[in-house]
């Protein structure tokens, strides 16, 4: 999962939540804000949590993303979030099941969670995908989107003359 944030709200917030829309339960997946001091952090129900080291609630557009790869025997997961192209910190987890009646929302909240409050502020590009991205993939998603005329160069324009 990747997307661009910005906020510089200091309440708990969700970003990225699959779990029931009423209650934080066993089994939720939840990339939130600010449960620990302005920080992304991800939480699996009663299962794990894994907090980021950036402070981002600074009003400035940051790319978060969190991958997720499951071993052969689908029972440990390893967990890595990205802050602005660079990791900020990993864990391997014994993971449950997902569960089919849990709900995913951008923006949204799961109550009783550390992620209690719905996003406060403006999240754009968001992108989910079943396939594994390699931390360069990441760092050039960055660059590109952050800043792109200093990552691709425009030559000027060839004129092709008549024969």
């Amino acid at each position: 999962m990747q997307a661009w944030i910005r906020t510089s709200a200091l309440d708990p917030m969700g970003i990225l939540v699959k779990s029931p829309p009423i209650l934080h339960e066993p089994g939720d997946k939840l990339l939130g804000l600010n449960h620990t001091a302005s920080k992304i952090g991800l939480d699996h129900g009663w299962v794990g949590y894994l907090a980021g080291v950036t402070s981002i609630n600074d009003a400035t557009w940051h790319q978060v993303t969190w991958t997720q790869q499951r071993d052969v025997s689908g029972s440990q997961e390893r967990w890595i979030l990205y802050v602005d192209g660079m990791e900020e910190s990993r864990l391997n987890i014994s993971t449950s099941a997902d569960i089919s009646t849990h709900t995913l929302r951008v923006g949204g909240r799961s109550p009783g969670s550390y992620f209690d409050g719905f996003f406060d502020g403006s999240i754009d590009e968001v992108q989910i995908q079943n396939i594994a991205i390699t931390p360069a993939w990441i760092t050039t998603a960055f660059c590109n989107q952050s800043a792109p005329a200093s990552f691709v160069r425009v030559g000027t324009e060839e004129v092709l003359g008549s024969r």
